[in-house]
Formats: structure tokens, sequence, C-alpha cells
């Protein structure tokens, strides 16, 4: 029998993407024949580790390290792990969190017969240099690093370090297969493709979704969703300004982000006046996202870079019709014309949010181009990113 040991830091995942993919992983995996999953649980709160069961499945708890790496006690976690996990070709070990060269290298070390995998949910390049996938490309093939680029290029090495060490890589979209293998150098044959995937929903009738408008004292203003921490890298300061111009040319929307209110303050003193039409839901339950996502009228997906993002597959699951930029690995997802109109990031700040400006109240005025990508939305989800294709090809990956 296959027994897959899942990774996770309870107190990051619970916000951001990872958590969702691992939810997915998990209630897949558990019904398969002739496998079993467990989960590795770093940085709890538990005062001692401590073996125990969570919602019918092994757990293995261990305590918050007294270092900021949650790594440097890998050594530790292998001693503890030895003792409960056999080392056979069964034992699949599935990573999330990067850095994590000292824990591949321990765990080869403790578990030589076993697999370890390392999941890319993003890269260390990808924030410095806001995704600009060219700018990285020439840094990491120069051989003079300025001093200033030193811990750019050590969090490069540990990354190539990592990719190295592990015996299967997985990537989530295009753009980061095609680094992986030239710019990394990582075998075409240890790296897997497997996209993120979402399950289709049953949209709520229109009585229903007024209803939601009216217990959330919406009026008959459109809904422009973005999801997400409110960060630059996410674009949401750059669509501030153009949002700002669609006020101005007399457009009647509300924009609601809902996500991790980190830099609310200097976002909403950018706000000015445009402050009354913005909504910041904070981190919400799935069903409370879903309904928003259901009273929406467009989705707004300005980031930068996206190893994969949740919010693009729920957006298009819940028939919006999109605005996204052409950033890294958000290109991935979203065609112009196909499933989204594209606001090219190009030269500078002011030329990006003049873009997203004209996309978006491009896509307002045009009805029938919205019902074309809400139906397209959906045969993209069917035809890239199902979850039988994900399952097919996890099966590939781990048995």
């Amino acid at each position: 029998m296959k027994h897959l040991y899942i990774f996770d830091i309870p107190s990051s995942s619970a916000n951001n993407g990872i958590g969702t993919y691992i939810k997915q992983v998990v209630e897949m995996v558990r019904r398969w024949k002739d496998f079993q999953v467990s989960m590795i649980m770093l940085q709890t709160n538990a005062e001692a580790f401590f073996v125990g069961s969570y919602k019918g499945m092994e757990h293995f708890f261990f305590p918050q390290s007294s270092s900021a790496y949650y790594q440097d006690t890998s050594e530790e976690v292998c001693s503890a792990l030895v003792c409960h996990v056999d080392d056979s070709k069964e034992t699949v070990f599935l990573l999330n969190y990067a850095p994590c060269e000292k824990l591949l290298t321990a765990l080869k070390k403790t578990f030589p017969k076993s697999t370890c995998i390392f999941v890319i949910h993003d890269m260390s390049w990808t924030k410095p240099f806001m995704g600009d996938v060219e700018a990285f490309k020439a840094f990491a093939s120069r051989k003079d690093k300025a001093v200033e680029q030193e811990k750019l290029l050590s969090s490069f090495l540990r990354e190539k370090e990592q990719f190295a060490i592990a015996d299967k890589v997985v990537c989530l979209c295009e753009d980061t297969l095609e680094l992986l293998t030239t710019v990394y150098g990582v075998p075409s044959k240890k790296v897997f493709l497997i996209p993120n995937n979402s399950e289709i929903r049953d949209p709520l009738s229109m009585r229903e979704k007024q209803k939601i408008r009216k217990a959330k004292h919406l009026g008959s203003e459109k809904i422009l969703l973005s999801v997400g921490r409110i960060s630059k890298p996410k674009g949401f300061f750059d669509f501030l300004e153009a949002f700002k111009q669609l006020l101005d040319h007399g457009y009647n929307v509300r924009w609601v982000i809902a996500g991790d209110l980190c830099n609310a303050p200097p976002f909403l003193k950018k706000a000015g006046n445009a402050i009354t039409k913005i909504t910041l839901t904070g981190i919400l339950e799935a069903e409370e996202l879903y309904q928003w996502y259901q009273i929406a009228d467009i989705g707004i997906i300005p980031s930068y870079f996206e190893q994969f993002g949740y919010a693009g597959l729920e957006m298009m699951t819940n028939k919006l019709p999109i605005v996204a930029s052409d950033g890294f690995g958000v290109r991935c997802m979203f065609s112009e014309c196909e499933n989204a109109l594209v606001a090219t990031l190009g030269e500078g700040e002011t030329y990006y949010q003049e873009m997203l400006f004209k996309r978006t109240a491009e896509l307002l005025k045009d009805k029938p181009l919205q019902k074309r990508f809400k139906k397209n939305g959906l045969l993209v989800l069917k035809e890239r990113y199902n979850r039988l294709l994900f399952e097919q090809e996890y099966k590939q990956l781990l048995i």
C-alpha cells in the first residue's frame, strides 16, 4: 500500500492557495484504493511533538521552532518521523514550502528508499523582479553578480539545490515549466506540469442573488471583484488608479476586494474620494466568498505574477467575465478575447493603469463579450482544469 505524507504549515496555508491545494489532494487520494494519507504539521501550537488523529487521518504535530526558519529543525523532524514512517518505495513525501533544501536533504538521508516530491507554489525571484521573467533570466545568466544582489543569488542557488535533491518537481503553469528546464537546469523527466483544478458549481437563481445583494445593502452598481491580499504584486494599487478613472468617467461600479487586509492603510489613503466605492471584506469563509462570486459582474485579476491563481479558476467556475493582466503565470490561464480581456503590463505603471481602465471599461460596455467569456470560461475549465484530468495526472505522479 502506498502511503503519502503531506507537509503543511497550517498557520500559513490557512490563508492562501496552498491550503486549498492540500485539501483537494487529500480528498482525492483518500478515495483511492491501496492508498493512505498522513499529514505532517510543522510550526503548530503543540507544546511538544505528538501523533494524533484528526478527521480520520493520522497527523504528526510538531511545535514551533525557536528559529525563524522552519527547516532549521529538519534533522529533529526526521528523527521523530523515523519511529513512525517506513522507508520504502511505497512511501511518498509531498513538500509545499520553499526554501526546503535542508528538509529534502534530511529526508533523503533518513528515508533513502522513499520518494520526495516538491510542489512549486511560489518562487523566490518573482517578487523582487515583479514577475519580469526576462529581467530574471538576465540576472541568472550573468556571472558577475552585483554585491547588492547577493541575497537574490543565494535564494536562486537554494532553489536550484532543492529542485536537484527532489525526486520529482511539480509546477502549476507553463511559464514555470519553461524556467525549470532552461534557467534551473532541471531534467525534463523530473518535472510534472499539473495545473490546479476547480469544481463547477450550480449557479444561484436571480432571486437568490438579489436577496444576497439586498442583505449586503448593494444598489444597482456593477460589482468588480478581486480576490487576494492587498499588495503591489497583486496589482491592486495599479487597478486602484484605473478604478478612479472608471468613477471619473461616470461608471456606476463598486470594487470588492476579498482577502488579507495587509497594506490596507496605505491602500485606502491612496483611494481618495473613491474610498466610498471600495469594499474590503478581509479573509472570508468559502461559502461567503462563493456569494460574492455569484453576485459579482466582472472579475479583476491585475497580478504581476501568479504560479497559479485559484481566484481565476473560481471566477470562471462562477461564470464571471474577466479582465486579467499578462503577467507571469497569469497569461497561461487567460488569453485575449478567448476567456478574458487582457491588460498588458507594457512599460511603466502609468501605461498599465491606463490599460486596466480601458479594458475594464470596454468589458463593462460590451454585454455580448461578457456572455462569450462566461461560456468560454466554462469550456476552458472543462478542457484544461477539470478534476478528472487532475486526478489522472496525480495518479501518474504518485503511483
